[in-house]
């Protein structure tokens, strides 16, 4: 008895992984074999568009004489309490002496968009889009299933659009239990599992896809820096305005490379100025409506590689509550950008001792 059991007990076991298998995986797919939920290469990508129910995203394919990017576009959508008052207008009229009831809390939804160029992560995004890959597709499954998923009411809603094709709608519902897979609803009809992290970059797309640099060449590949200092007559008589060369010595050596000013001898002042100017960051893009006054260029740095320049200029101002602040624009930013205040000052505050060599 206990042996036929044993045996039954097997025979389910192996009958319900079966059952699993031919429902989660496609007809004629290996379980283990990825399966392309959209066909496309990154150059045929237009636009590729995230509606949450807190952030949308748009990722929109650009182009300029400097090359391709990406620029986005993000709508942040948050729940603010306000008050409402109990007490009718008509009545406090018809009685002055009427009290006002406490107050009703409500809430209220505030959008703040921001538009930004997108660093690498969007590039890796468009990578992993082109072509979309899934790491299962579900067989047989109807409307009367998509509960189960979260797709009735998805969380998001993903669309590509392609150059000359029709735009591809993907509903993003719930989390496989177990996996770091989300259900996913294509407009073919089908529901797939995809990897969550090819997603998380729309889904946090304010503070993932923004592009922080504010060029793009690599240590190595520096020629050469040409300094401009810039004085503004309200500044002290001690500020000079002068042009430095700074070059870079056996470049492609990283154990022998070294600057100077010009064809002199290594400084290391001059390599720890460098580090600091090459590595500010930008800390957001000014924001239509917060555009800076009072603007005054105070640095210039023309940054060479074998191929190309890229101009970048630190300047100072006066933000949208006229306190001071500290921006940059360069080829590789293509708009106005925010900097560090701490860190863009002391860049500024510190290249006396580079022009001084």
């Amino acid at each position: 008895m206990n042996k036929q059991v044993l045996i039954l007990g097997t025979a389910l076991t192996v009958s319900l992984v079966a059952s699993y298998l031919s429902w989660t995986a496609e007809e004629g797919t290996d379980a283990d074999d990825s399966i392309v939920m959209l066909d496309a290469d990154v150059g045929d990508l237009e636009s590729i568009s995230w509606d949450g129910e807190k952030l949308d995203v748009e990722v929109i394919a650009k182009s300029d004489p400097r090359g391709d990017y990406w620029w986005v576009t993000t709508t942040e959508t948050r729940r603010v309490p306000s008050k409402k008052s109990h007490t009718e207008p008509d009545e406090a009229l018809d009685d002055p002496e009427a009290e006002e009831t406490p107050a009703e809390e409500l809430e209220e939804y505030e959008d703040t968009v921001k538009v930004f160029k997108a660093g690498k992560a969007a590039t890796d995004l468009a990578e992993s889009l082109a072509p979309l890959e899934a790491a299962r597709v579900l067989a047989d499954v109807g409307e009367d299933r998509y509960e189960d998923f979260g797709l009735v009411e998805p969380d998001a809603t993903l669309v590509v659009v392609r150059k000359g094709k029709d735009p591809r709608t993907f509903k993003v519902g719930g989390e496989a239990y177990g996996t770091r897979d989300r259900y996913v609803l294509s407009d073919d009809g089908k529901v797939y599992l995809v990897d969550q992290d090819l997603l998380r970059p729309l889904k946090y797309g304010t503070t993932r896809l923004p592009d922080r640099d504010l060029h793009d060449d690599e240590s190595k590949d520096l020629t050469n820096v040409t300094l401009t200092t810039v004085c503004p007559d309200e500044l002290d008589s001690d500020c000079v305005d002068a042009t430095v060369e700074l070059t870079q010595h056996n470049a492609q050596d990283a154990a022998n490379a070294y600057w100077a000013v010009g064809d002199g001898e290594e400084s290391e002042t001059a390599q720890a100025w460098l580090d600091k100017a090459l590595a500010l960051k930008s800390s957001g893009y000014v924001q239509k409506g917060d555009e800076p006054t009072e603007l005054t260029l105070r640095l210039q740095l023309l940054v060479a590689t074998g191929d190309q320049t890229t101009t970048i200029e630190i300047q100072s101002g006066l933000d949208a509550d006229g306190k001071e602040g500290w921006y940059a624009r360069s080829e590789h930013t293509r708009e106005l950008v925010k900097l560090h205040k701490t860190q863009a000052s002391e860049v500024v505050e510190d290249v006396e001792s580079v022009v001084e060599l």
